[in-house]
């Protein structure tokens, strides 16, 4: 029972309550549109730190990210593609991260993967970096503009 059911029961009533939406409409065409700057990208960002000091700590390395790629990545999440959903737990994911070809994948689907890989490189530097050395991101973006066409 969450705090605001506690307080209505409390009140000596229970009236519904709806959910927020937890998947707003997504705005594709904006997305889409800052999306296309990193198709023709060939660097995406390069790896900085690792350096070790003079008290011997070491700078913790991390990826400095092209300006296109940053842009992509702030649209995701102000154009809601980011999608709700257990991304860490998602197994046919990771599998499908393999594919040459997302054509024929549903757009919830491509959502959802755009957000394992993007969600993922907060927890693991250089993930974001990778997908797109590999032509994955670019390979969904692709498969989302068939669609959205």
């Amino acid at each position: 029972m969450t705090d605001h059911d506690a307080k209505r029961k409390r009140a000596g009533r229970i009236v519904p309550v709806p959910d927020p939406d937890p998947d707003p409409a997504p705005d594709m065409k904006g997305f889409l549109l800052v999306a296309e700057g990193i198709l023709d990208l060939t660097e995406f960002g390069h790896w900085r730190g690792g350096e070790r000091n003079d008290d011997g700590s070491i700078v913790m390395p991390w990826v400095d990210r092209e300006d296109k790629v940053s842009d992509f990545v702030r649209a995701f999440y102000n154009c809601r593609i980011v999608y709700p959903f257990d991304w860490s737990g998602w197994d046919e994911g990771r599998e499908m991260t393999g594919w040459d070809d997302f054509s024929g994948i549903d757009m919830l689907t491509l959502r959802k993967l755009l957000t394992a890989i993007i969600r993922n490189d907060r927890f693991c530097e250089g993930a974001l970096l990778s997908a797109l050395e590999e032509g994955i991101i670019q390979r969904i973006v692709m498969a989302m503009k068939a669609i959205y066409r």
